[in-house]
């Protein structure tokens, strides 16, 4: 039966098996040679194989390392988006828009606005307020940073809090 797999132990070993040289990656990732080489030894111990040979020009992958390299690289960039996105939500560093419009077109631009920014891989959250209520007003007058869309005879103001 095969151990679970630590992150770490599958980053030096996507590290390595990229580079052909653990003494190299071991520079890259700023960690002893002998702490990256028992990584490699834990990994191989998890997965009950060699996942390296090791040659005079450095290593090469047995097919038991070319099976788990075909995985590697996407499940460490799932990590780190799934790392990425978690850090955001925690910190709340997602850019809030905050769009101020006159009620009359408030609801003629919501869909299209709401889509164009789906499309353009907006990440963050995005409030349209009435520019007489109570929110519209203040964020008109609080805002961190402002700017006005000319809409016809009237104005968009968008205000962002990053």
């Amino acid at each position: 039966m095969i151990n679970d797999i630590e992150i770490r132990r599958l980053r030096y070993f996507g590290a390595i098996a990229n580079s052909g040289s653990f003494v190299q990656e071991s520079r890259v990732l700023n960690v002893a040679q002998p702490a990256v080489s028992q990584q490699i030894s834990n990994l191989e111990g998890d997965i009950g194989a060699r996942v390296f040979r090791r040659t005079s020009r450095g290593v090469e992958l047995f097919r038991v390392g070319e099976l788990l390299f075909s995985h590697a690289g996407r499940v460490l960039v799932a990590m780190n988006r799934a790392r990425e996105e978690l850090t955001d939500l925690i910190q709340d560093r997602r850019m809030r828009l905050e769009i101020v419009v006159p009620a009359s077109i408030r609801q003629m631009i919501a869909a299209d606005l709401y889509q164009r920014l789906q499309a353009s891989s907006f990440a963050g959250s995005l409030n349209l307020h009435d520019a007489t209520g109570g929110v519209g007003r203040s964020l008109l007058v609080g805002g961190i940073f402002r700017w006005r869309l000319p809409i016809g005879p009237s104005c968009m103001t968008v205000s962002t809090a990053l």
